[in-house]
């Protein structure tokens, strides 16, 4: 429902299409008849819900960020661990090959 003006609307017994459009051109508040009371709160609601939504959004968004460059962190320690791993029994896999060497002349020198 629409009113030819948002100034007519105003304190005139009329009902409103937005209270909020009221709100915002005048800056005051409509006439508090029930339908505008009731519009009112319905459009506060609507955009309390759209706030809460547009928060939600960005939280998830943070927490998804959050969670990604924990997540890629948490492999690049990883690949940096397996890495040192593979370098270590490597280099022990060599040692191994001299190591009875070493323990043979050892023990013929005892």
């Amino acid at each position: 429902m629409r009113t030819k003006s948002t100034a007519l609307a105003y304190g005139r017994g009329t009902i409103i299409a937005s209270p909020i459009s009221v709100i915002r051109k005048t800056g005051k508040m409509p006439l508090f008849t029930y339908e505008n009371v009731r519009r009112l709160m319905s459009a506060t609601g609507r955009t309390l819900r759209r706030l809460l939504v547009r928060a939600l959004g960005d939280f998830l968004r943070i927490l998804l960020t959050v969670y990604l460059v924990v997540d890629v962190v948490c492999l690049v320690v990883m690949g940096v661990i397996t890495v040192t791993i593979q370098i270590i029994v490597i280099y022990l896999e060599d040692l191994r090959w001299m190591l009875p060497d070493y323990f043979t002349a050892v023990v013929r020198h005892c």
